[in-house]
């Protein structure tokens, strides 16, 4: 899956941020060197205020696998999500990436 591939799960304003960002990494120079990270999600924790909430937060605890230049690192990593109630459901309006801790 690819940033793109989110936009039925993201809000308007969100799609426009990473679209912005991919614009942004497209342009620099491409590297010679193959990268890749797989992650897994291990666990969500969704936080609400109360039933009625419009907005909430969501922590997803991960375990991924990066790849680059033949060599293979796992390691866990948490993502951060800022979530908003729309007419059509739940949407992700922000999310972090938590610095990865040795």
């Amino acid at each position: 899956m690819n940033i793109i591939d989110l936009t039925p799960m993201i809000t308007e304003r969100y799609r426009r941020e990473l679209e912005a960002l991919v614009a942004r990494e497209r342009t620099k120079s491409p590297s010679s060197a193959f990268s890749s990270t797989q992650t897994q999600v291990i666990r969500a924790d969704v936080q609400l205020a109360n039933d009625a909430a419009t907005r909430g937060t969501v922590q997803v605890t991960t375990q991924r696998t990066s790849r680059e230049n033949g060599a293979e690192r796992t390691f866990a990593q948490v993502l951060d999500l800022d979530v908003l109630k729309t007419s059509g459901g739940w949407l992700v309006d922000r999310g972090v990436w938590e610095p990865v801790r040795s």
